[in-house]
């Protein structure tokens, strides 16, 4: 079936008569002879709901009922940059905050780090990476001994 993109709204015309009344929290989204409509720009993980109205020369026929439908989730938001919780001359502790789930929960998070080397300077030399699985907490923590994930 061939629907009508929303951005079309304009594609039907609808006489001052055919107004039909919309609550607050409805947006006209389509007005036209298609009987399927695509929706785009939606967020991810969202709950929407739907109904219809049928217009013709004599004027609108009464709204359907609501029908209510959800967005598939999508893949989280990046989290903020980690900071650095404690340090000492071997390990580091590396917290970072949860980040917009879009609709399915965070299971684990993937920690990445390079050796800069002394003070800041690049060696460019090696990097490792640790992985850090956390379903229970809000936020995640990574400890890093001798260049290696706990």
């Amino acid at each position: 079936m061939r629907c009508s993109p929303a951005a079309n709204s304009a594609a039907g015309s609808v006489s001052p008569q055919h107004i039909l009344a919309i609550p607050e929290n409805f947006v006209n989204i389509y007005s036209g002879p298609d009987m399927c409509v695509q929706v785009t720009d939606l967020l991810p993980g969202t709950a929407y709901e739907y109904r219809a109205a049928a217009l013709n020369s004599q004027g609108a026929g009464l709204w359907s009922e609501i029908a209510t439908t959800s967005t598939l989730p999508a893949a989280p938001s990046a989290p903020a940059a980690p900071a650095v919780a404690a340090a000492t001359s071997r390990s580091l502790t590396v917290s970072w905050s949860k980040p917009y789930d879009h609709g399915s929960p965070v299971t684990s998070y993937t920690v990445n780090m390079a050796r800069l080397g002394p003070a800041g300077g690049s060696s460019g030399s090696s990097s490792t990476t640790s992985s850090v699985h956390s379903s229970s907490q809000p936020a995640g923590n990574g400890i890093m001994e001798n260049g290696h994930g706990e």
